[in-house]
C-alpha cells in the first residue's frame, strides 16, 4: 500500500495511515471510494511515538485489508455486480503502436469475427487459428476494441483455466471452485440485450491437456447453456491438434 504521514487531526507527534484509494492485492489495484475508505478506517486510534506508530499503521492496514476482501467478495457473489465488474477488469488488451504500426489488416477474418459478435452467423464460438505472430490476437482486439459486453482474459503458464483468470481479475487469491457459466449469470440487460463475448487468449506455454479442457469449457459457456459469444485465439497451428472431437457441441 501507499503509506504517506498525514497532519494530525489532534496536536501531537502525528500519525500514519495506509491510503486506500490504490490498495494493492493480488491481479492488480483495486480502487475504493471514499466512503469505503472511511467505513474501514472507522474506530481506528491515533498513536504518539515512532515504535508505536509503526504497529498503528500496520494495524490500520490489516483493516482495510480485510474490508476491501468482504467488498471484493460482495461484489462476486452479487451476479450483476460480479458482471460488471468483470467488465472493467478484464478489458479488451491495447494494441502497442509498434505493433500497430506495421498490422497487415486481415479483413475476411476481422469480418467474421464481427458478424459473429453481431450475432450474424449462426455458430456458437469461433476458433482463431494460424501461424504464431501472423496476426490472429491483433486482429480480434482491434475488431472488439471498444465494445462494451466483451471479456478477455489470456493464459500463461502461470494461469491455465478461464475460472482462475477471472478470480485473478478480481483479485480473489483464495481458490473458488465454481462452474463458468456461474460467472456469466449476471450479464443479461446490462448494456443491452446481447450477450456478452468471452475471449480466451492462449499462451505457448499453456499445457496440451488444458488446451482441450478450456475448449470445453467454452463449449459449455456458449453452446450448452448459450450465456455468452466465445472466441478461443490458439497460440499456434499445432495448438488445433489438442482440441477435443465433439462436432455436435
Amino acid at each position: 500500500g501507499n503509506i504517506r504521514r498525514c497532519r494530525p487531526h489532534r496536536p501531537c507527534a502525528g500519525h500514519i495511515f495506509v491510503r486506500c484509494s490504490q490498495l494493492t492485492l493480488k491481479g492488480g489495484h483495486r480502487g475504493l471510494s471514499t466512503q469505503q475508505h472511511r467505513d474501514s478506517t472507522r474506530g481506528s486510534a491515533v498513536f504518539v511515538g515512532g515504535a508505536v506508530v509503526g504497529a498503528a499503521s500496520l494495524w490500520t492496514f490489516n483493516v482495510m485489508t480485510r474490508g476491501a476482501e468482504e467488498e471484493i467478495k460482495r461484489r462476486w457473489n452479487d451476479p450483476n455486480l460480479r458482471a460488471y465488474w468483470l467488465l472493467e477488469q478484464c478489458k479488451v488488451p491495447e494494441i502497442p503502436e509498434d505493433v500497430s504500426d506495421v498490422y497487415v489488416e486481415r479483413h475476411g477474418l476481422e469480418d467474421r469475427i464481427d458478424a459473429y459478435v453481431r450475432q450474424e452467423l449462426t455458430t456458437e464460438y469461433l476458433v482463431v487459428v494460424g501461424p504464431r505472430g501472423g496476426g490472429k490476437s491483433t486482429a480480434v482486439k482491434k475488431v472488439l476494441s471498444g465494445r462494451e459486453k466483451v471479456v478477455y482474459v489470456q493464459l500463461d503458464s502461470k494461469v491455465q483455466n478461464i475460472q482462475d483468470a477471472l478470480l485473478d481479475a478480481f483479485g480473489i487469491s483464495a481458490p473458488i471452485k465454481f462452474k463458468l457459466p456461474y460467472a456469466f449469470q449476471g450479464f443479461k440487460g446490462l448494456h443491452g440485450a446481447e450477450k456478452p463475448v468471452l475471449v480466451v487468449e492462449l499462451d505457448s506455454n499453456v499445457s496440451p491437456d488444458s488446451i482441450g479442457q478450456q475448449s470445453s469449457e467454452l463449449k459449455t459457456l456458449c453452446t450448452d447453456d448459450k450465456l455468452a459469444h466465445g472466441i478461443l485465439v490458439l497460440s499456434d497451428a499445432n495448438a488445433a491438434f489438442k482440441l477435443k472431437e465433439d462436432p455436435d457441441r
